[in-house]
């Protein structure tokens, strides 16, 4: 018994169960890079506050990709590639990757996000928001110059 591979032309039925899952998935993931992308940029601009958050969201990053990566919920993608499980198909048609392909993806995410705990982690102990005052003599000790924010605030030199 072969099977056509599903496309747009002969995808008639709307399977209420799995489109009333599929589709949060799909928005929870694009929620998720656009946070991402957020905490980047504030990140970039020394808001260091985001830090434990981004680590926060990479350690849930790691359990997620760890369950479907291994197969500690039952079936990971690389049993995907087996007898029993349709080829996963391209949205707009074409070949898409393989269950193979889609493993090792899952799995190579797991120590990116390690690496970025790591890197939040230490970002965050620098403690970037913290400033120390000091008199001006003392500045241009350090090597510090001045650029011109004394005489902007009319502060004697």
């Amino acid at each position: 018994m072969s099977e056509k591979p599903q496309n747009f032309e002969n995808h008639a039925k709307f399977v209420l169960g799995f489109h009333m899952v599929a589709i949060p998935i799909l928005m929870i993931n694009f929620i998720w890079c656009a946070i991402y992308v957020v905490m980047a940029i504030y990140v970039l601009r020394w808001a260091r506050g985001l830090l434990p958050i981004a680590a926060a969201l990479a350690v849930l990053l790691i359990a997620i990709a760890a369950i479907a990566g291994f197969g500690v919920g039952g079936t990971s993608w690389f049993d995907r590639g087996h007898y029993g499980y349709g080829h996963a198909g391209s949205l707009f048609g074409g070949t898409s990757l393989s269950a193979d392909a889609i493993g090792t993806l899952t799995l190579v995410l797991i120590p990116v996000e390690a690496l970025l705990v790591i890197v939040a982690i230490m970002g965050f102990a620098q403690g970037w928001n913290i400033e120390l005052e000091v008199p001006d003599e003392e500045a241009r000790r350090r090597g510090y110059s001045d650029r011109g924010w004394s005489t902007r605030l009319n502060v004697s030199r």
